[in-house]
């Protein structure tokens, strides 16, 4: 491998690294070192230990290793659920965990006030929980910055000036299929590490589902919360709330949750064998027979699903009469010629509107006349392109192929070899 080609992969792997980094500065953290260094970066002393391992614990300033957080007020009182150990004295003292069942100590605790929740625990934290420090056992234990089993995890509760402010909440689409992930994403001011609440509401106001995240996205799995037989569209919205100070709260605009559906099954109102499907229409087929298919709803007519399309005076916008399309069936020619289409043909019959009198029937002739039987020949639905890949997925597609074959290329123009051990 020459200098040249080094010189681009060392610049490939460095820009990884900045955009690496970038995602995580933001971050809160806590960490243990000097007390000079902790306030040379202007960070906050939130204890001090006696050595940064095997250590006792003070919460007064004899010590010279300390506790620093890199965010907060610098306030160590202890208030509300604030307490990150318990100490069992103010100096040179033994820590035991917060959630310890049975506590042993009960008098002395370190406290910060930009943490709330903390525990005690053999596990990794949370995802919305950051690492404190480490304690040999869950009480009467010494602290230290690593090493022990026992680490303590806490939830950053940020204080009033530093407060997250939402300014927008948005859906990672705007109509999903009911059982599919979505996104639920904010933007805001001060909120990395935050705690939301996510809430999901129907579109008149209803509260259906609530879940707590972190910053600044959440999935959500899609349900329709609408009955087994509801075939109906479900439009939902949410709000983020941050949990804590401020409480700031933004709001999404419409998501759009389909039935779960394979409308590959249904091409006709006919198709729909339960009234529930017929009513809802789902795959939204009626009128496929009619010039005008906004003018037609599928109606159940107790045994079967027919499809009905309502005619109006377009002078007065009174009623005219109605052409039900009924006995529609489909002849699959799919695998013969011509291969890719199905042939679907109906019966009709026109129904006048009580209110159309004999010079309303004149004028409206040629709607009685366009209501006839006929047939039809349409695309099969596999032969359809899928809307999940359309012209930018496709965009997309013959980037990324015609990158992995610039990499290629430039690989085999290098002569570099890969050996596999």
């Amino acid at each position: 491998m020459d200098n040249k080609m080094k010189k681009e992969l060392i610049m490939i792997f460095g820009l990884f690294f900045i955009l690496i980094s970038l995602g995580f500065a933001s971050a809160q953290t806590c960490y243990t070192t000097t007390y000079n260094s902790c306030v040379g970066n202007e960070d906050n002393v939130i204890m001090r230990f006696s050595e940064t391992t095997n250590a006792h614990g003070e919460t007064t300033a004899t010590y010279n290793s300390v506790l620093c957080c890199d965010f907060g007020s610098g306030s160590t009182s202890c208030t509300g659920n604030n307490a990150i150990i318990r100490l069992s004295a103010t100096g040179n003292a033994h820590a035991e965990i917060i959630n310890l069942a049975s506590p042993v100590y009960t008098s002395y605790y370190s406290c910060y006030d930009s943490l709330r929740e903390c525990r005690g625990t053999t596990s990794n934290c949370d995802v919305n929980e950051i690492e404190i420090l480490y304690l040999s056992d869950y009480t009467n234990a010494h602290l230290g910055a690593s090493g022990y089993s026992t680490r303590i995890c806490c939830q950053v509760n940020l204080p009033p000036d530093e407060s997250c402010i939402l300014t927008s909440a948005t859906w990672s689409e705007e109509s999903v299929i009911e059982g599919s992930g979505v996104g639920m994403n904010l933007v805001g001011v001060n909120c990395s590490g935050a705690n939301i609440n996510f809430s999901i509401y129907e579109w008149d106001g209803t509260h259906r589902y609530s879940m707590t995240g972190t910053f600044p996205s959440i999935l959500w799995t899609t349900q329709r919360f609408g009955g087994e037989y509801d075939y109906n569209e479900r439009i939902y919205y949410f709000t983020g709330t941050v949990i804590g100070a401020g409480e700031s709260t933004a709001t999404s605009g419409n998501l759009t949750v389909l039935p779960n559906i394979d409308c590959n099954l249904y091409i006709t109102c006919p198709d729909y064998d339960t009234a529930e499907m017929c009513l809802a229409d789902p795959c939204v087929v009626a009128g496929s027979s009619h010039y005008n298919s906004s003018l037609c709803d599928c109606e159940w007519d107790g045994a079967v699903c027919n499809d009905v399309c309502e005619e109006t005076d377009p002078d007065t916008g009174e009623g005219v009469g109605r052409c039900v399309y009924a006995n529609q069936v489909i002849t699959n020619t799919c695998e013969e010629d011509p291969v890719g289409f199905l042939t679907f043909s109906w019966n009709a019959g026109w129904l006048w509107d009580e209110n159309c009198d004999a010079q309303c029937r004149i004028d409206n002739a040629d709607k009685e006349a366009a209501c006839s039987a006929g047939s039809k020949t349409i695309e099969c639905p596999a032969q359809i392109l899928l809307p999940f890949f359309g012209a930018y997925s496709m965009i997309i597609s013959v980037l990324a192929i015609a990158m992995i074959y610039v990499v290629l290329g430039i690989l085999k123009k290098r002569k570099i070899h890969i050996r596999f051990k």
